[in-house]
């Protein structure tokens, strides 16, 4: 009788610590992501999105300068002796 009793409070015991332990990750997780939508909100603040008539002079992609075909140093265009 007095092993039912221990068995069923060592149950008692060990699913009161499993709750526990499960409630503290649970609010741990949610002010984690408190603290992730926060930041969020503040990246979204400091860039503001550009309303549709603006003007964004600086160009999307950067364009290499316009080749020049290099000159043959053999073929009689600089000095002669």
């Amino acid at each position: 009788m007095y092993l039912a009793w221990a068995v069923g409070l060592l149950f008692v015991v060990l699913a009161a610590a499993y709750l526990v332990r499960h409630m503290r990750e649970a609010s741990r997780a949610c002010a984690l992501e408190d603290v992730r939508r926060a930041e969020r909100q503040r990246v979204a603040e400091f860039v503001a999105p550009q309303a549709d008539g603006d003007d964004d002079t600086a160009p999307a992609v950067l364009t290499p300068p316009e080749w020049t075909v290099p000159k043959n140093s053999s073929a009689g265009s600089g000095r002669r002796r």
